[in-house]
């Protein structure tokens, strides 16, 4: 089965319309395997040997994939038919000590832990204790979510909480510093506003997820921590498995956590995050020798060394899919991802956190699971471990390939520059690892393929969820990569290749323009690689095949997606009035509007007068904002006081009150003229210096850019289009700086006004986050036009909005406000 999973962890949402022993050898420590009565050696097994052959197969390929997606160390265990049959340790667990790593390793595993909150509550449903659709006021009568719910009789259930789908984006805020009691996390949840309807869609929430773990306690007249050390840690046998912050830092087997930077090739040092507030959401750390015994209770429908702990039924149910995730592709259960490897159920999950990942799996009808820990705190391996396992141990993968076979890899050696939402400005580049084609996603890793399928297709051996071809041209050059997943075909085309056009300008001009729709969607017909294209903000230049028979012109990137133009009648007879485009067999029609002056770049910058911003905001000196900070999707507010200049020094201070604060400068260095640096700390992240990308985007989020000229600090700017909106006539702006993500910038063509950002947050993971941000009520203050009420959203923490108290210019410049990070 193809779908949208990661490893490219990037899904173009279209429109937006709104996841016993048989073998330990080279795996357990020598003297686990050793006897001092070994018995004479018997006729080699023709299983065991093929179990061998596949097993060495598999550890050659998790070292390969373990160096290319940057991970320090790792460890693996797998279990069939309820016994271990390999567990093995890759790496080291500390980089500066080369501790290597072994199965008895422990790693946080994160998320992982949620399938054991949600396994408690099926011992208590099958004890009459709780219901899966008890209203969770019935245990917790004053956690009462604000859920946006047609019914008003709605009521959140356990259920509810245990698949995602309240409606609530992830509040991460509540919990990241670990200051607050988890009652009092839950009454902040409280006041929080949804992000989307009630049941309708999924949000991962580990703040929900731990009031289930809260109302399972309550049922049970006992803490949660109790309940998963004597339910099941203690018959699990699960004996190198802990539960909490401070006793996996007192155990020597715990690994040190890094990051990898990816744009500074290096790993950085993460410190482990207490989990205390949100424990029953992620709080376990174990070894892959214990969480085998987990897996072999799972897989045994609950039953473990011929003890019951829960009923097959109810622990059926966590495994029951209860909301989509991605349609046809992925549900989620109750603290398990549902799909499909190769036509069989797939249940797995995995955890991140600071310095740590991790992943379990389940093929149940094999009977095969697989659990991967990991000291890095996101990798591909995540989303690709389990289908090298499944691969190496049920295929013929693991046979010996013929090296004679000599497929010329060298015509599809270069790099495709990638124009997919994410990627902006980068290239995937193919190149040959370990004898194999590879494909290396920025950011990610290196993806091996396997050999072409009738469809010429070549599936990453890591997932058999993404794939790619090649296009060539008439005389056999390769010229583009597809990328296939998730029923969508991108077209990369190989650096230096131009198309040969498709369309002839004046042919099609009569249909390029703007269109909108009644949702105030406006969309742009354009010509791009030569052909007609549609524009569609937000995501992506979509590409159009010919017209077909109908009339109609599909998007090349999914066929059944497609448009068709709409002609007017009377007097605008031959004219093309507006289009419909069919997506999922639905229409969505648009309206053309009326051609318009495309405005140069000196003409936007006269008409907002650029210059005597900047101008004013070099007379402001020093300036002091003073501003109130709500996280309305989290039911916070609080505080921030932000001191900046124009020549580039910054000081923000942020408080939240008990949840804690934060701090980040820009200062300059210490020589006349240097550029500047940065560093940050905060109760939920540790004093860092910011360098690489991350300071770039500081930089590139100082007032000074977008309330001066922001020519100063991109290196290039493009007007894309002008659009006619409820906001009235808006400029729409491409601005782009080496190494960042494009940013979008919506300039009001009456003030000059900044009023809308489209961007990429990047993360030291190398996660880019799409965020917008709204600008509105501008005032002039001192010169400057500044805006008094300031929106941000982004899929995870929903929207913070941010209100201007007070504005003070030139300040006093007292010592130390914008000082180098302390050494100490």
């Amino acid at each position: 089965m193809r779908s949208s999973k990661p490893p490219l962890q990037r899904v173009v949402q279209l429109l937006a319309r709104g996841a016993g022993v048989l073998l330990l050898i080279a795996c357990t420590p020598k003297d686990a395997l050793e006897t001092p009565d070994a018995a004479p050696a018997s006729t080699p097994d023709p299983q065991q040997a093929e179990l061998e052959a596949r097993l060495a197969y598999l550890e050659a390929r998790l070292e390969e994939a373990r160096v290319n997606a940057h991970v320090p160390g790792m460890a693996i265990a797998i279990v069939k038919n309820d016994e271990l049959i390999y567990a093995h340790g890759f790496g080291v667990s500390d980089l500066d000590a080369n501790t290597p790593v072994t199965p008895e390793t422990v790693f946080a595993i994160g998320s992982a832990t949620k399938a054991f909150t949600s396994t408690l509550v099926a011992m208590l449903v099958d004890e009459g204790k709780m219901g899966w659709d008890d209203p969770v006021t019935r245990h917790l009568p004053d956690f009462e979510l604000q859920i946006d719910a047609a019914d008003d009789a709605a009521a959140v259930t356990i259920r509810d909480l245990l698949a995602h789908r309240t409606g609530f984006a992830r509040m991460g805020v509540l919990w990241a510093a670990n200051t607050i009691a988890r009652a009092q996390v839950l009454s902040y949840a409280t006041k929080a506003l949804p992000v989307a309807p009630f049941r309708k869609e999924f949000h991962y929430n580990n703040v929900t997820y731990m009031a289930a773990g809260e109302a399972s306690a309550k049922a049970a007249g006992r803490s949660w921590e109790q309940l998963v050390q004597t339910r099941l840690l203690e018959p699990l046998e699960m004996t190198h498995t802990s539960l909490d912050y401070a006793a996996a830092q007192a155990d020597p087997a715990l690994s040190s956590g890094y990051t990898w930077r990816d744009e500074l090739e290096t790993f950085e040092p993460a410190p482990m995050r207490d989990l205390g507030a949100i424990a029953p959401a992620g709080s376990i750390n174990s070894s892959v020798l214990d969480m085998a015994k987990w897996l072999r209770f799972q897989l045994n429908g609950g039953e473990f060394e011929g003890q019951r702990l829960v009923s097959a039924a109810a622990l059926a149910q966590t495994r029951s899919a209860q909301i989509e995730i991605a349609p046809g592709v992925v549900d989620y259960g109750m603290g398990w991802m549902l799909h499909e490897w190769q036509g069989q159920a797939l249940v797995e999950h995995g955890g991140n956190i600071d310095g740590f990942a991790a992943s379990v799996a389940m093929l149940p009808d094999e009977g095969l699971g697989m659990v991967l820990l990991t000291n890095v705190g996101m990798t591909p391996l995540q989303a690709s471990a389990h289908t090298l396992v499944f691969d190496a141990l049920l295929t013929d993968a693991y046979f010996p390939q013929d090296e004679g076979s000599g497929e010329d890899f060298s015509r599809f050696v270069g790099k495709y520059a990638a124009e997919l939402p994410g990627f902006e400005g980068q290239a995937f580049e193919v190149l040959v690892e370990g004898g194999k084609l590879a494909v290396d996603v920025p950011g990610q890793t290196v993806y091996t393929l396997k050999a072409p399928d009738d469809d010429d297709w070549r599936v990453f051996e890591q997932t058999d969820e993404v794939a790619v071809s090649f296009d060539e041209d008439e005389e056999g050059r390769v010229v583009a990569l597809r990328l296939h997943q998730g029923g969508m075909d991108f077209e990369l085309l190989r650096e230096g290749v131009e198309l040969a056009p498709e369309v002839d300008v004046a042919q099609v001009r009569a249909y390029l323009g703007h269109y909108r729709a009644e949702t105030g969607m406006t969309v742009e017909i354009l010509v791009h690689n030569g052909r007609l294209a549609v524009d569609i903000p937000g995501q992506m230049v979509f590409d159009l095949e010919l017209p077909d028979s109908s009339g109609d012109y599909h998007f090349r990137a999914k066929y059944d997606l497609f448009l068709s133009f709409v002609m007017g009648e009377g007097k605008r007879a031959g004219e093309v009035v507006g289009m419909t485009l069919f997506q999922d067999g639905e229409p969505l029609s648009f309206t053309r509007e009326p051609g318009k002056h495309r405005i140069s770049l000196d003409e936007l910058h006269r008409k907002r007068k650029t210059d005597r911003r900047k101008r004013a905001m070099d007379k402001a000196g020093l300036v002091l904002f003073e501003q109130r900070v709500e996280l309305i999707n989290s039911g916070v507010s609080g505080t921030s006081r932000i001191w900046f200049d124009s020549s580039g020094r910054l000081r923000e201070e942020s408080e939240l009150g008990p949840l804690g604060g934060g701090l980040l400068i820009l200062h300059p260095g210490s020589g006349e003229g240097s550029e500047l640096h940065g560093w940050s700390e905060s109760s939920f992240e540790p004093r860092k210096l910011l360098d690489g990308q991350l300071l770039d985007q500081a930089l590139r989020d100082h007032p000074r850019v977008m309330f001066g000229d922001w020519r100063d600090h991109f290196e290039s700017e493009t007007v894309l289009r002008t659009d006619n909106d409820a906001r009235g006539e808006v400029h729409v702006v491409e601005l782009r700086s080496e190494g960042l993500p494009a940013v979008q910038i919506h300039v009001d063509a009456k003030t000059g006004d900044v009023i809308e950002i489209h961007a990429h947050a990047l993360s030291a993971q190398g996660l880019r986050v799409p965020t917008t941000v709204k600008l509105s009520d501008y005032r002039k203050v001192e010169g400057m036009r500044l805006p008094f009420r300031v929106e941000s959203s982004n899929p995870q923490t929903g929207t913070t909005v941010v209100t201007l108290d007070e504005v003070h210019a030139n300040q006093s410049d007292e010592p130390g406000r914008f000082a180098p990070m302390p050494s100490d």
